[in-house]
Protein backbone atom coordinates (compact mmCIF):
# COMPACT_ATOMS: atom_id res chain seq x y z
CA UNK A 1 0.00 0.00 0.00
CA UNK A 2 2.76 2.21 0.98
CA UNK A 3 3.84 1.48 -2.64
CA UNK A 4 1.09 2.77 -4.48
CA UNK A 5 0.82 5.75 -2.09
CA UNK A 6 4.37 6.78 -3.10
CA UNK A 7 3.92 6.28 -6.88
CA UNK A 8 0.44 8.01 -6.97
CA UNK A 9 2.01 11.12 -5.16
CA UNK A 10 4.99 10.71 -7.66
CA UNK A 11 3.07 11.13 -10.67
CA UNK A 12 1.27 14.45 -9.07
CA UNK A 13 4.39 16.34 -8.55
CA UNK A 14 5.17 15.68 -12.23
CA UNK A 15 2.11 17.37 -13.01
CA UNK A 16 3.34 20.23 -10.78
CA UNK A 17 6.75 21.56 -11.02
CA UNK A 18 8.11 24.16 -8.85
CA UNK A 19 10.50 26.16 -11.28
CA UNK A 20 12.01 28.65 -8.00
CA UNK A 21 10.91 30.57 -5.49
CA UNK A 22 9.69 33.86 -7.10
CA UNK A 23 9.00 32.12 -10.94
CA UNK A 24 5.95 30.48 -9.74
CA UNK A 25 4.18 26.94 -10.70
CA UNK A 26 3.91 26.00 -14.43
CA UNK A 27 0.64 22.76 -14.36
CA UNK A 28 0.07 20.66 -16.78
CA UNK A 29 -2.97 17.98 -16.55
CA UNK A 30 -3.70 15.03 -18.98
CA UNK A 31 -6.29 15.51 -21.65
CA UNK A 32 -10.60 15.81 -20.80
CA UNK A 33 -11.67 14.82 -24.16
CA UNK A 34 -15.12 17.04 -23.34
CA UNK A 35 -15.29 20.83 -23.22
CA UNK A 36 -13.69 22.08 -19.84
CA UNK A 37 -13.46 25.33 -17.80
CA UNK A 38 -10.09 26.84 -16.40
CA UNK A 39 -10.41 29.52 -13.63
CA UNK A 40 -6.78 31.04 -12.17
CA UNK A 41 -5.75 34.08 -11.10
CA UNK A 42 -2.06 35.03 -12.40
CA UNK A 43 0.33 38.08 -11.49
CA UNK A 44 2.43 38.92 -14.32
CA UNK A 45 5.97 40.89 -12.63
CA UNK A 46 7.37 43.44 -14.50
CA UNK A 47 10.26 41.74 -15.94
CA UNK A 48 10.75 39.83 -18.90
CA UNK A 49 8.19 39.47 -21.78
CA UNK A 50 5.73 40.54 -18.62
CA UNK A 51 3.03 37.28 -20.70
CA UNK A 52 1.70 34.80 -19.30
CA UNK A 53 0.74 31.76 -21.43
CA UNK A 54 -2.19 29.07 -21.60
CA UNK A 55 -1.40 26.23 -23.64
CA UNK A 56 -4.01 24.26 -25.06
CA UNK A 57 -4.34 20.68 -26.75
CA UNK A 58 -0.26 19.93 -26.50
CA UNK A 59 0.39 17.06 -28.68
CA UNK A 60 3.96 15.64 -27.80
CA UNK A 61 4.61 13.59 -31.07
CA UNK A 62 8.47 13.86 -33.65
CA UNK A 63 6.44 17.27 -34.41
CA UNK A 64 4.51 19.03 -31.31
CA UNK A 65 1.53 20.61 -31.84
CA UNK A 66 -0.62 23.15 -29.94
CA UNK A 67 -2.18 26.25 -29.23
CA UNK A 68 -1.11 29.39 -26.66
CA UNK A 69 -3.09 32.33 -25.73
CA UNK A 70 -0.78 34.96 -24.49
CA UNK A 71 -1.67 37.50 -22.43
CA UNK A 72 0.24 40.21 -22.75
CA UNK A 73 0.50 43.40 -19.74
CA UNK A 74 1.58 45.61 -22.41
CA UNK A 75 -2.51 45.00 -23.75
CA UNK A 76 -2.90 42.06 -25.60
CA UNK A 77 -4.61 38.67 -25.75
CA UNK A 78 -3.06 36.59 -28.43
CA UNK A 79 -4.46 33.35 -29.95
CA UNK A 80 -1.09 31.50 -31.64
CA UNK A 81 -0.81 28.05 -33.25
CA UNK A 82 2.38 25.74 -33.61
CA UNK A 83 2.83 22.89 -35.85
CA UNK A 84 4.93 21.77 -38.33
CA UNK A 85 7.96 23.33 -36.58
CA UNK A 86 7.24 26.71 -36.66
CA UNK A 87 4.31 29.10 -35.89
CA UNK A 88 1.42 29.05 -37.90
CA UNK A 89 0.67 32.78 -38.22
CA UNK A 90 -2.31 32.43 -40.99
CA UNK A 91 -4.36 31.19 -37.36
CA UNK A 92 -3.12 34.17 -35.20
CA UNK A 93 -5.71 35.95 -33.69
CA UNK A 94 -5.21 39.34 -31.58
CA UNK A 95 -7.09 41.50 -29.58
CA UNK A 96 -5.37 44.91 -27.89
CA UNK A 97 -7.13 45.47 -24.77
CA UNK A 98 -6.15 48.44 -22.24
CA UNK A 99 -2.77 48.02 -20.59
CA UNK A 100 -4.45 47.71 -17.39
CA UNK A 101 -6.02 44.45 -17.58
CA UNK A 102 -2.85 42.10 -17.19
CA UNK A 103 -1.42 45.13 -14.44
CA UNK A 104 1.82 44.02 -13.66
CA UNK A 105 2.58 43.00 -10.02
CA UNK A 106 -1.14 42.40 -9.68
CA UNK A 107 -3.74 39.06 -9.18
CA UNK A 108 -6.02 39.28 -12.07
CA UNK A 109 -8.99 36.44 -11.98
CA UNK A 110 -8.80 35.04 -15.37
CA UNK A 111 -11.34 32.30 -17.28
CA UNK A 112 -10.75 29.86 -19.89
CA UNK A 113 -13.53 28.28 -21.75
CA UNK A 114 -12.58 25.79 -24.24
CA UNK A 115 -15.10 23.56 -26.15
CA UNK A 116 -14.23 21.37 -29.88
CA UNK A 117 -14.74 24.48 -31.86
CA UNK A 118 -14.64 27.98 -29.40
CA UNK A 119 -12.34 29.39 -26.96
CA UNK A 120 -13.55 32.16 -24.74
CA UNK A 121 -11.02 34.10 -22.30
CA UNK A 122 -12.71 36.11 -19.77
CA UNK A 123 -11.11 38.74 -17.54
CA UNK A 124 -12.85 39.69 -14.64
CA UNK A 125 -15.98 38.87 -16.15
CA UNK A 126 -15.38 40.69 -19.69
CA UNK A 127 -14.88 38.36 -22.39
CA UNK A 128 -11.69 39.54 -24.21
CA UNK A 129 -11.75 37.10 -27.12
CA UNK A 130 -14.06 34.85 -28.33
CA UNK A 131 -12.56 32.37 -31.32
CA UNK A 132 -13.04 29.46 -33.38
CA UNK A 133 -10.84 27.11 -32.85
CA UNK A 134 -8.23 26.83 -36.17
CA UNK A 135 -8.53 23.94 -38.32
CA UNK A 136 -6.50 20.61 -37.58
CA UNK A 137 -5.96 21.81 -33.45
CA UNK A 138 -8.18 19.34 -31.48
CA UNK A 139 -7.47 21.36 -27.71
CA UNK A 140 -9.72 18.91 -26.20
CA UNK A 141 -7.36 15.89 -26.59
CA UNK A 142 -3.61 17.29 -25.73
CA UNK A 143 -2.56 18.60 -22.94
CA UNK A 144 -3.33 21.59 -21.30
CA UNK A 145 -0.48 24.44 -19.02
CA UNK A 146 0.04 27.89 -17.76
CA UNK A 147 3.60 28.95 -17.83
CA UNK A 148 5.81 32.18 -18.97
CA UNK A 149 8.14 31.59 -21.59
CA UNK A 150 10.57 34.57 -20.64
CA UNK A 151 9.41 36.08 -17.75
CA UNK A 152 8.18 35.78 -14.31
CA UNK A 153 4.63 34.82 -13.97
CA UNK A 154 2.79 33.28 -10.92
CA UNK A 155 -0.11 31.53 -10.93
CA UNK A 156 -2.80 30.58 -7.92
CA UNK A 157 -6.69 29.16 -7.86
CA UNK A 158 -5.62 27.30 -10.41
CA UNK A 159 -8.94 25.04 -11.27
CA UNK A 160 -10.21 23.09 -14.16
CA UNK A 161 -13.82 22.08 -14.38
CA UNK A 162 -16.15 20.55 -16.67
CA UNK A 163 -18.32 22.66 -18.92
CA UNK A 164 -21.41 23.44 -17.72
Amino acid sequence: MAKSKARKKSRNQSKRARIDSTAGVVLSATPSNSPFTLRFEVNVHPSGDRQADVVLGYEQREDPRFVKIALGSTGFVTLLTYSDGRWQERFRVNRSVPATTFEPSTWIPVTVAVDRTTLRVSVRDDVLLETRVPPGFSILSGWWGLGSSDGVVRFRKVEASPAK
